[in-house]
Formats: C-alpha cells, structure tokens, sequence
C-alpha cells in the first residue's frame, strides 16, 4: 500500500470506472484530471471525481478511501454540484477529492 506521498495519478487513471469505499460506502471512479505543478518542487495537482448511488456520511472532510488493489488512505473529500442537475433533486451525489 502506497502513502499520501507516494500516490500520483497514474494509481488512478486505468482505475475509471471502477468502485472505492469513501467512508462505509462505495463510490464510481468517473475522472481523473491532472494540472502540472507550478514549479519542478512541487507534484502536479489531482482531481479525483467520484459519482455515488446515496449521500456519503461526509460532505467535506476527512474520510477513508479503499480499493481493492490500492489498499486504504485517509483523504480529503468534498461534496460538488452535479452539473446535470444543478438543483441538486434527480443525479446522483458527486465528489471530489484532490491532492498534489
């Protein structure tokens, strides 16, 4: 199991598609978006988009994230608007979490 640290994108990218546990429920992998960092210091910047069938016990905060094949992490995730449904009554809950 890899830290904070040592996760990058490529642990995510050929993972779309596939289901995390985000707190005690699961979760689609739906996107990965990747931003260069701003300087050779820094790691580029991550975007993980995940879409869940229910509201996940956490809007925004610390939460477990597991797979099967990445193990578990402790991350921070945030509730975002659905664009599909900006009034937030038909889709289903999307999330975000984001490290560099």
């Amino acid at each position: 199991m890899k830290t904070l640290d040592e996760i990058t994108a490529d642990d995510f990218k050929d993972r779309v598609g596939e289901t995390f546990t985000i707190g005690k429920k699961n979760a689609t992998l739906k996107a990965v978006d990747v931003r260069p960092a701003g300087h050779k210091m820094f790691r580029d910047q991550v975007s993980l988009l995940f879409e869940a069938d229910e509201d996940l016990e956490v809007d925004s905060g610390l939460a477990k994230v597991a797979h099967a094949e990445l193990g578990r992490l402790d991350l921070l995730v945030h509730r975002i608007d659905n664009p599909d449904d900006p009034e937030g009554k038909d889709a289903k809950p999307l999330y975000e979490i984001m490290f560099t």
